[in-house]
């Protein structure tokens, strides 16, 4: 098995919760993909290699937060909007259905001393004996 690579966005922004983003207007939450959209750029031009080895089959979501959100599906419900469909936009998944990539999520309690920040890992390497990601041929 070869050395996995690990490619990491950090957006200095914090995921919202899913409270928030199923009782807003939709225009809202349009302007906040777009905002989401705009800095994944930025931070993609940072790392040029990172379009290049994509797409991905492996996906962490890490959500740095000075509060924890008290239901487990607050999480990945307030980010499903935001961070999968523009990796899909971007070209770094082909597509956000377990057929195509494992997206994991994950929150992070900080200190108010430090500034909430999402980071994104990227991990190429695909675990062939699961007979998962059948519809998509991965470089190697």
């Amino acid at each position: 098995m070869s050395a996995t690579r690990v490619w990491r966005l950090e957006v200095p922004r914090e995921t919202p919760s899913g409270n928030i983003t199923k009782r807003e207007h939709w225009s809202t939450g349009h302007a906040r993909a777009l905002l989401w959209h705009t800095e994944l750029m930025v931070a993609m031009s940072a790392d040029k290699g990172i379009r290049d080895e994509g797409p991905y089959g492996r996906v962490h979501i890490i959500s740095y937060r000075r509060r924890k959100l008290d239901k487990f599906d607050n999480l990945p419900f307030g980010m499903k909007e935001i961070i999968p469909d523009n990796l899909i936009k971007l070209g770094l998944i082909v597509d956000d259905s377990d057929d195509y990539c494992d997206i994991t999520c994950e929150q992070v309690v900080i200190s108010n001393d430090e500034k909430p920040r999402t980071v994104i890992e990227f991990i190429q390497h695909v675990p062939k004996e699961t007979g998962r990601w059948k519809k998509f041929a991965f470089k190697s």
